[in-house]
């Protein structure tokens, strides 16, 4: 075997020459790694070489000079790693990510979402994300005065919401991990439409869950009058065989009423609505005397044989105080619906608090007057713990600053305040008089006036439109007698009844019929039939 010029045989030229060989394909292979690491991610990728900084905190020995080191990630988005916080050599780098499930349509997204990594080494010690805002005022709720975004970053493929504060036109938030990290602001006004849909409903809608009373037996609808029937209440009657008449009532809007009786007895039915926990907190201020309805609930009121009753339905402070936290916990709600992570049914319930409840009465009994009782529930009672154990520590970190914002909850209020009132109170009250003594006619048979026995033949009364839908008929009465819903008149030598709204002709009745039995077979209630008979003055 052959040597070389330096005396190194054949064999050793040959070992040297493999060895040399695979030393050059290392190093390629070393410089495509690191270059690799560096644009994988594509032309979303900043990868920047740190700048430095000094440490404000260092002091000034030239010795103890200590640097920050700031990377480019983003679009005005900085990470700054302090001393320590990135082993030797390690770099921090950031792309523009799809984002697969946002927090709802109440929000917008300000920056990222951006998925950050530590490549060259790994990540040692909290970093600062820096997002720089130039114009922060877009993100203040109406009527504030200080901006409001909230930072998500994702946590074991979960969500979670990341604490930071304004500096100047910046938000700087800390992370002690890298994922994926986005920037948010509320969407102030699609809360705003929530708000005043919400009053809208409350206003004159009626509640979703309510039932209509269920009575049995004979019912007792001619011994009930009803002053605004239009209004609140759902009811049904029945009249037992000993004369007691019964009435069953629901309230069937969605604001809370207080209802009392001047006789009989009254108990509380169990509510069908999602706040039936309110009614029995607002009875147990208001007292055994008045039954306290929640939106859904009902009651049901007797009235014992040969007496008369009234109940009374009103609309007052203490029903406002519970409609106040109705209306907070409604809202609250509907912001949590459009959290897509959220079951708003399950958020309903964890609302229904003791501590919610004692809350709202101490506000009820010392909140400021020149406050609306929502908003003074909403930004005092529904706190960080209470809000955080309905919806989790995400949705409370975004649905925290919408309730935190006084001024736009008052001004919405306000918006919607006298029209509440107006529409609300206006149509709250009426008045249920239930009779349980029989009502009969006042005159007996033959003590009308005029040549024709029982029936009022002296008056002539009725609407205009009466007498022109006669008109227009050719038909022209004798005599004429109506209340509120019918009218009665002798034509061609009959008794024709109409009644009217809308104008309907109901038949005719022989002259010498029985009054009561043939008007009450024309569909008269016993009142009704007592009114069109009774004469007028001769």
């Amino acid at each position: 075997m052959g040597t070389d010029a330096n005396g190194r045989s054949v064999g050793e030229q040959r070992w040297l020459v493999v060895v040399a060989v695979i030393v050059v394909i290392a190093a390629i292979a070393a410089i495509v790694i690191v270059q690799r690491g560096r644009h994988e991610r594509g032309g979303g990728t900043f990868t920047t070489m740190p700048t430095t900084t000094e440490d404000p905190s260092t002091t000034t020995e030239p010795d103890d000079v200590s640097e920050t080191q700031i990377f480019a990630v983003g679009d005005g988005v900085t990470v700054e790693a302090p001393p320590g916080a990135l082993s030797d050599g390690a770099e921090i780098v950031g792309e523009q990510v799809q984002l697969v499930e946002g927090p709802g349509e109440l929000f917008d997204v300000v920056s990222g979402p951006i998925e950050l990594s530590v490549v060259s080494g790994r990540l040692e010690a909290p970093v600062t994300v820096v997002f720089d805002l130039p114009d922060p005022r877009r993100f203040v709720p109406p009527d504030e005065d200080d901006p409001v975004v909230v930072a998500l970053h994702e946590h074991d493929g979960e969500l979670e919401a990341a604490p930071g504060e304004w500096s100047g036109s910046t938000y700087r938030v800390a992370l002690s991990e890298f994922s994926s990290i986005s920037l948010w602001s509320v969407a102030w006004g699609k809360v705003t439409a929530i708000f005043k849909d919400l009053l809208s409903t409350l206003s004159g809608g009626l509640y979703q869950d309510v039932d209509e009373p269920e009575c049995t037996g004979p019912d007792a609808e001619d011994r009930v009058t009803v002053a605004n029937p239009d209004g609140p209440l759902l009811w049904c009657t029945e009249l037992a065989d000993d004369e007691t008449v019964t009435v069953r009532v629901a309230n069937r809007r969605r604001y809370t009423l207080m209802l009392d009786s001047s006789a009989g007895t009254s108990e509380k039915l169990s509510g069908t609505g999602s706040a039936e926990f309110l009614s029995e907190w607002v009875s147990s201020l208001a007292g055994d005397s008045v039954v306290a309805l929640a939106p859904g609930d009902g009651a049901v009121f007797t009235v014992p044989p040969k007496t008369e009753a009234t109940v009374t339905s009103t609309y007052d402070g203490l029903a406002h105080s519970a409609t106040s936290l109705l209306v907070s916990i409604d809202f609250i709600v509907a912001i949590a619906g459009f959290v897509p992570f959220l079951d708003k049914d399950a958020v309903a319930g964890k609302l229904e608090t003791v501590e919610v409840l004692n809350c709202a009465a101490q506000n009820t009994r010392e909140g400021d007057p020149s406050v609306s009782l929502v908003v003074q529930i909403l930004t005092v009672c529904f706190n960080e713990n209470v809000i955080k154990g309905a919806v989790g520590t995400v949705a409370a970190a975004l649905i925290g600053p919408i309730l935190a914002s006084a001024g736009m909850l008052n001004s919405l209020v306000s918006y919607g305040q006298a029209g509440f009132d107006l529409i609300v109170k206006g149509t709250s009250d009426t008045t249920i008089t239930i009779s349980a003594a029989p009502i009969e006619p006042t005159s007996d048979p033959g003590s009308g006036c005029g040549d024709t026995g029982p029936w009022p033949t002296c008056d002539d009364e009725g609407p205009p439109v009466y007498f022109a839908w006669l008109g227009a008929s050719f038909s022209f009465p004798s005599w004429s007698s109506c209340n509120a819903t019918y009218c009665i008149a002798g034509i061609d030598g009959a008794v024709l009844v109409t009644r009217l709204s809308p104008l309907e002709d109901l038949g005719t009745i022989p002259l010498d019929a029985d009054p009561v039995t043939a008007l009450a077979g024309a569909g008269l209630t016993r009142r009704e039939v007592v009114e069109v008979l009774q004469p007028g003055d001769p």
